[in-house]
């Protein structure tokens, strides 16, 4: 059914709307949605930066236990896979940019991160149709979504099935 926000004067109705159709849009097999980002060094980035690599984007917070507990193993990934046509970047939901930066030097996170402070009200997290953390999708050269919140282990298994090793 299509959705339609076009007699939709209710305030929550319109929300309702508006996040199945981020979910919707960030389903298995669709073109990930739009995104602008502003990384840690204040550079920024589209989607369209990663065309022609495949992405994995990974949203976390300094404050997420599950999600600090990945980091060491995607760091393992990110060594083994960087170099081979992959390109990572964490997307933080932090509100607290002390927070954010020093999880960052703690876990010794060498990829792309990014956080406008919003935390879920954040324009990224909303248009992925997120409602918790950690979550991840992993796009192809063409920006379309192969997988959505994997573990390290599934995500090593499709790199080696994509890049070998």
């Amino acid at each position: 059914l299509p959705i339609s926000l076009d007699n939709t004067s209710n305030y929550y109705e319109r929300h309702l709307l508006n996040v199945l159709t981020a979910k919707r849009q960030s389903r298995v097999g669709m073109q990930a949605a739009s995104f602008a980002i502003t990384d840690i060094t204040n550079r920024a980035y589209t989607n369209d930066s990663f065309r022609g690599k495949y992405l994995f984007l990974d949203f976390w917070a300094s404050w997420c236990e599950p999600c600090r507990e990945e980091n060491p193993k995607l760091e393992d990934l990110y060594e083994k896979y960087a170099n081979k046509g992959i390109e990572y970047v964490g997307i933080s939901i932090d509100m607290d940019k002390k927070n954010w930066e020093d999880a960052i030097k703690k876990d010794k996170l060498p990829w792309i991160q990014a956080c406008d402070l919003k935390g879920s009200q954040s324009e990224i997290f909303k248009d992925f149709g997120l409602y918790d953390i950690p979550a991840n999708f992993l796009m192809d050269k063409e920006g379309k979504i192969v997988a959505k919140n994997v573990t390290v282990e599934e995500l090593e298994k499709i790199l080696k099935e994509n890049f070998g090793g």
